[in-house]
């Protein structure tokens, strides 16, 4: 009796001296748990084109190849996850939460998509601006001083990039994740109102302070419609 008291007292110390995710209250689901800090804040840094390539194309998979690691890992199926339950399902955190696990959705609700409002009607202050990738991009601030990324369809595709992001970001968002609420508005061009601290590309140099005729001219990588006004796609700055 002694023994089996002994082995009990043992199992329940070796349960409460582990870290505090794999302590109680285990059998509630959907624990709310903080983001771990795992690395410090990577730098910023740009890359050049040859590097990049380089190391995706030769350093990492030649890298995964040779570590000991990588062998002992794809054989044991890797280290255990640290952010689930006892159930195995991942819990809420400032990443995801478990919207489907809760209840059902309505119909409603999915079409909706992540809550918030859309960019209000008006002028729209823009607030820097961007020509790398396939079309330009703003920030801008709406007259409610809501910011938002600004993204225009290719020119010869209107409306293929801005509708895909709008139907993916609703199934995401059913699904659990945290992203931003997505809006399609057309606006004429003269409500663009660079602010006045705005910056802009300088061609193949620094940016440079951002001017109307240089908002203009950024402008004309887009597609108007036949009225003379643009659509784009608003996205909401994540808090």
């Amino acid at each position: 009796m002694r023994a089996s008291l002994g082995m009990v007292a043992a199992v329940l110390a070796s349960g409460c001296a582990g870290p505090a995710w794999q302590r109680a209250p285990h059998d509630v689901r959907f624990q709310r748990v903080p983001e771990p800090t795992l690395h410090p804040k990577p730098e910023s840094r740009r890359p050049a084109d040859w590097s990049y390539a380089l190391e995706e194309t030769t350093t990492r998979p030649l890298g995964r190849v040779l570590s000991p690691i990588s062998w002992v890992d794809e054989a044991t199926g890797g280290p255990a996850a640290h952010d689930v339950n006892a159930f195995g399902e991942v819990l809420d955190s400032t990443w995801f939460e478990n919207r489907i696990g809760r209840g059902l959705l309505t119909e409603a609700e999915v079409i909706r998509g992540p809550p918030g409002p859309g960019p209000a009607p008006g002028r729209l202050i823009v607030l820097s601006s961007k020509i790398s990738g396939a079309s330009p991009g703003l920030r801008v601030r709406d007259r409610e001083g809501r910011e938002y990324l600004a993204k225009f369809d290719p020119p010869a595709y209107p409306g293929l990039a801005s509708s895909a992001e709008v139907i993916t970001t609703k199934i995401l968002w059913s699904a659990g994740y945290h992203v931003p609420a997505n809006f399609v508005r057309r606006f004429a061009r003269n409500e663009l109102v660079p602010d006045e601290s705005a910056m802009g590309p300088g061609g193949h140099g620094p940016a440079a302070p951002m001017t109307k005729e240089g908002l203009d001219d950024l402008m004309m990588l887009a597609n108007p419609s036949l009225g003379g006004r643009v659509q784009a796609l608003f996205s909401r700055i994540v808090d």
